[in-house]
């Protein structure tokens, strides 16, 4: 009626835009890509952000508020939320962080396709224990930091007692 009609056979065939080619793309690499150095990354800059706001937080009241209950006081708010903050974060990033190393020490060997149980030498035991441990320096940065953070405002929250 308002023209010819041409049927092809091309008109079946269905073509992917290259966004959509980029979106499969990018969700096989996240696939591929472990999450949980992300997470473990994410939480201890969280946990260094936060507890720099929560801080900030408590010398802001007693600046405008609690001035008259003297430092003392400030010391042991400061304490309080610097020691049980940094509690509450440590003990989810040293979770984290022991599951990422036992991941990564389950993915070395399957890619290396032995067991750790097998006798190794000298040379090669010496060697697979370098590539753990440079596999797992950032875990262990997390955990060192985490827990020297923890000593420092246990420290710190003792003498905040003793103050208040």
């Amino acid at each position: 009626m308002f023209g010819s009609y041409k049927e092809t056979e091309d008109t079946t065939e269905v073509t992917r835009s290259n966004a959509v080619v980029k979106k499969e793309n990018s969700i096989i690499k996240t696939y591929e890509q472990p999450v949980l150095p992300a997470l473990t990354r994410i939480i201890f800059w969280l946990m260094l952000i936060l507890m720099l706001a929560m801080l900030l937080v408590d010398i802001n009241a007693f600046a405008r508020y609690d001035a008259h209950l003297g430092v003392a006081h400030l010391i042991y708010n400061i304490s309080v939320t610097g020691f049980w903050g940094w509690m509450f974060f440590s003990i989810i990033l040293v979770s984290l962080s022991e599951l990422g190393m036992n991941q990564n020490r389950k993915m070395f060997w399957k890619r290396k396709g032995e067991s750790e149980k097998l006798p190794q030498d000298d040379n090669t035991k010496a060697r697979n224990e370098r590539a753990l441990k440079r596999l797992n320096r950032v875990y262990m940065r997390y955990i060192k930091v985490s827990l020297t953070g923890l000593g420092i405002w246990a420290i710190v929250y003792i003498a905040g007692i003793f103050l208040h």
